[in-house]
């Protein structure tokens, strides 16, 4: 996941390192060096960083969040470090797949169906994702047309669907969530990061409720929780 941000993002300028040859510890005499040594440094820098706050010099005022508590649930049902490596490892290939198509010739071509605007009221979105009369998979002409604002807006309105009952964690509904999370561009969004967790969370209740091990439902919410938990970086809410 080492080169992930330059593949997702769009790049605004073209770099070309043969071009330009200095010593990187020396100050940037040009533009172009200047260029490479504020890419050189970016690639240094962590794609997440989390702050160790000791809670003991806080003000009174400051109040503390903790984790959130997860619901206990036998080893069974949790998937295995193993398990979760691999799937981070095969999220990742796809969103790179997924990349270097979006901006192919042939996902730039004007498509015969009618997108919601970001604006668009959530039952527009509801009939664009599912229709009554058969049941609609997430194609890539579907998400890769789907602009960023428009991809946080819809993992909003699957989260609420999810808690409202207007759908559950169906093989076609975590298709369309595994579809969208492999199109969201990183860094993420404040409330795209929020709404992540949220599916997640709701993720591990249904989880929680479960009997069978057998059920093919617990291998599409493991899934989840371990894209949002372990790829995502939410790490209080992965399977340890």
């Amino acid at each position: 996941m080492d080169g992930e941000e330059e593949t997702l993002l769009e790049r605004a300028l073209a770099i070309e390192d043969e071009f330009c040859k200095f010593d990187p510890m020396e100050p940037p005499t040009n533009g172009h060096e200047y260029l490479v040594t504020v890419r050189n440094e970016a690639r240094n820098c962590p794609a997440v960083i989390a702050a160790h706050v000791n809670r003991k010099k806080l003000k009174q005022q400051t109040f503390y969040v903790p984790e959130n508590a997860k619901p206990k649930i036998s080893n069974s049902f949790l998937p295995s470090e193993e398990w979760q490596r691999w799937q981070c490892e095969e999220f990742d290939r796809v969103r790179t797949e997924v990349s270097n198509m979006r901006y192919a010739l042939q996902f730039q071509k004007t498509h015969d169906f009618e997108v919601p605007e970001d604006d668009a009221d959530e039952d527009l979105w509801f009939q664009y994702c599912f229709d009554c009369s058969q049941e609609k998979h997430p194609l890539l002409t579907h998400v890769l047309v789907l602009k960023q604002s428009s991809l946080n807006e819809l993992l909003g309105f699957f989260c609420n669907w999810l808690q409202d009952a207007k759908i559950f964690f169906s093989r076609n509904t975590c298709l369309w969530i595994y579809a969208l999370l492999s199109c969201l561009e990183i860094p993420l969004l404040p409330d795209t990061c929020s709404t992540l967790r949220r599916i997640s969370v709701e993720a591990v209740n249904v989880r929680s409720k479960m009997e069978d091990v057998n059920d093919e439902l617990l291998i599409r919410l493991n899934l989840i929780i371990c894209i949002v938990g372990k790829y995502f970086r939410q790490i209080d809410l992965a399977d340890n």
